[in-house]
């Protein structure tokens, strides 16, 4: 379940933008999913998930009191190893806009994500291959 009022709201912002993908079977760690959480994927859980018609969705949001490179790339790297539709939401005040594929690669997840979310503004920023 999300651990803070912060991190609850990116789920649900997770969610929000699965369903625009065109998810329609979305499991989610959030009270009123109670019945459709998210499967453990190699020893983690993630945020999100979904698997229907379209493929494989995985989400992970982080807040900046929760992401630790190590722990987060290995998440990221179990569910890129499942789909390869793995989306991070991380704050806006994370990252700056012109610099985040830089962090992002410092990290080495720039290579498990096909894009990542910010929160609140909305941004979808993709990857590329």
């Amino acid at each position: 379940m999300p651990e803070s009022d912060e991190h609850e709201q990116m789920v649900r912002f997770l969610v929000r933008t699965f369903e625009g993908f065109g998810c329609n079977n979305i499991r989610a760690a959030l009270p009123e999913y109670i019945d459709r959480q998210p499967p453990e994927i190699d020893g983690f859980i993630p945020d999100v998930y979904d698997e229907s018609g379209h493929g494989i969705y995985i989400g992970e949001a982080k807040i900046l009191d929760d992401i630790t490179p190590s722990h987060t790339l290995d998440q990221l790297t179990a569910y890129r190893n499942k789909s390869p539709n793995v989306y991070l939401c991380v704050p806006d005040a994370w990252v700056i806009r012109t610099d985040v594929v830089n962090q992002l690669a410092r990290f080495g997840m720039s290579k498990v994500l096909r894009g990542f979310l910010r929160y609140p503004s909305g941004d979808l920023d993709l990857i590329p291959a």
